[in-house]
């Protein structure tokens, strides 16, 4: 299961990725794509809503960024805080610089 759930993942994050790269070239600003990233979770508040956020901070969001990550509870509890930390890691270590 875990060979499927990772070339899930794999496909998510170049969906995303190649989105939001598109996205940024249209001269929107990152911190409305982030806005609009948060607003739209809000909306969904599942799993997967998350898995797709937290995929798009991870690739263009800032540390700030992660709070749109936290917008509201989701369930299951303990997958959604799995997410956040991965998200959470990623940025940080990415934006050490």
């Amino acid at each position: 299961m875990y060979c499927c759930a990772n070339a899930q993942s794999n496909l998510l994050s170049h969906w995303i990725d190649t989105w939001l790269d598109r996205y940024v070239e249209t001269g929107t600003s990152i911190e409305q794509i982030m806005q609009e990233i948060g607003r739209w979770l809000s909306s969904k508040a599942s799993v997967e809503a998350l898995r797709v956020a937290a995929a798009a901070v991870v690739h263009i969001g800032r540390r700030v960024d992660l709070k749109h990550l936290h917008v509201v509870p989701i369930e299951p509890r303990e997958k959604a805080q799995e997410i956040i930390a991965d998200a959470t890691f990623a940025v940080m270590r990415r934006t050490l610089r």
